[in-house]
């Protein structure tokens, strides 16, 4: 499927601020919030970042999470580039203004317009054409150290796609999915009865306030002001099987959007808040060659975190706020 422009601009520019530290005397007085080894992430670079990962997950999403939970993730997507960045010049990748010039054309024709009108179309958004172009150029480094340090080792065999094809086969007419968004509002190991009621009732209240439609990030900043530590995480898609039975059998019963009464375990009461339904029966199963290469990219997606976590263990990394 081919992107928008402004698709295409989100998901390839996903910090506009990234080229460089202390290219001016404006960005030299920036805050640093985090340093990577030789290089530092300042606030400018993530107040960007921030806007793009906003931009990604859509209005929905920003109003699922807390605003420092959208905060940790773009902070963590900037350090992964400054990390592979800092190993493309190492190994000495280099991208031609040829090379450059090749790849904005190639993005220009899949949206049926030239490398001029592209440009046009991008300074429309807010970005310079130069801006733009060391963008796609760190992109291109980031690419070709990835396929230089994870795909020439990657390889599958005819047995493992067999075996993939009915894992799909299995998944693809599975049962549904449901992405739930768990709030959690925390007891401790000797929690008292006063305070055990005290936390439902806040848990209450959030999921009173959550079926209002008031967004998660107030909410949790009302319970700060009140004392109490929300804690929310995104579970993502899973299967019924895949949650715990406390939860399977309250979700089971919910319909998209759905918020739950508090469910209390063993760590605090719980407010499920249903997101998305995925009905994964009504996929298409795939034919041997498109299995393999779902395949390849399933296996380079878990080679990839492997080696991001390896990076960032052997990098020095300090965060200043």
């Amino acid at each position: 499927m081919q992107k928008s422009i402004k698709n295409l601009m989100i998901s390839m520019a996903c910090c506009f601020a990234c080229m460089s530290a202390f290219a001016t005397q404006e960005q030299t007085l920036d805050k640093i919030v985090a340093v990577v080894n030789e290089d530092v992430v300042t606030k400018s670079e993530l107040s960007h970042a921030l806007d793009i990962v906003k931009l990604q997950g859509g209005a929905a999403y920003a109003q699922a999470f807390q605003d420092q939970n959208i905060r940790q993730r773009a902070l963590e997507q900037l350090i992964n580039k400054k990390l592979q960045l800092q190993l493309a010049k190492q190994a000495g990748v280099k991208i031609t203004n040829k090379d450059l010039d090749e790849a904005i054309k190639n993005i220009a024709q899949q949206n049926h317009v030239s490398s001029e009108t592209l440009y046009e179309k991008i300074k429309q958004e807010g970005i310079a054409r130069n801006v733009y172009r060391d963008e796609i150029r760190e992109q291109m480094m980031m690419n070709r150290i990835q396929r230089q340090e994870l795909m020439a080792r990657l390889t599958i065999t005819p047995k493992e796609v067999d075996r993939y094809m009915v894992t799909l086969k299995a998944e693809r007419t599975g049962p549904k999915a449901y992405r739930i968004v768990d709030i959690l509002v925390p007891l401790a190991d000797n929690v008292t009865e006063p305070d055990r009621n005290l936390a439902k009732t806040h848990a209450l209240q959030i999921a009173a306030s959550l079926k209002q439609g008031k967004p998660l990030s107030t909410i949790a900043g009302d319970e700060k002001a009140a004392g109490i530590a929300v804690q929310s995480e995104d579970l993502g898609f899973l299967h019924l099987t895949e949650l715990p039975s406390a939860f399977a059998s309250v979700v089971n019963k919910m319909v998209a959007r759905d918020v739950s009464a508090p469910i209390e375990t063993g760590n605090g009461f719980h407010v499920l808040q249903l997101a998305e339904i995925k009905q994964e029966g009504s996929q298409a199963i795939l034919n041997r060659k498109d299995a393999q290469e779902l395949l390849l990219q399933r296996k380079f997606e878990e080679a990839m975190q492997t080696w991001l976590s390896k990076l960032r263990s052997q990098a020095y990394i300090v965060m200043k706020t």
